[in-house]
């Protein structure tokens, strides 16, 4: 899922989103893209103290229905990212609820087709 981020507010983003490369270029590293990407899935765009709980809560539930969550992505990993933003859509629970239940019924009629 391709969202538009800004890193710039997360504290000491140059040490703990960035990576170098073999050959000196950087590029976001694994849990920071992973972060970034989960934002739509979750439908929360802004990382911040208070919604880490609904962050993790949603990203468990996304997990239990078997979306593949890295596991280096910890309410620890959330905790070192606030600040992170991106364009995702953001969705209400009720919104994100529906969203998840959605794509349940897709996939049983899928099973049974």
């Amino acid at each position: 899922m391709d969202v538009q981020w800004d890193i710039t507010n997360v504290s000491d983003s140059e040490t703990k989103c960035w990576h170098k490369r073999s050959d000196d270029k950087y590029e976001l590293n694994a849990v920071t893209q992973s972060i970034i990407d989960l934002t739509a899935l979750v439908g929360i765009s802004k990382i911040t103290p208070k919604n880490i709980g609904a962050f993790a809560q949603r990203l468990g539930i996304i997990k239990v229905i078997g979306y593949p969550v890295p596991d280096n992505v910890t309410i620890d990993a959330l905790q070192e990212h606030v600040g992170v933003e991106t364009s995702a859509k953001i969705m209400d629970y009720r919104k994100f609820k529906n969203q998840i239940f959605s794509g349940l019924e897709q996939a049983s009629r899928d099973v049974i087709e």
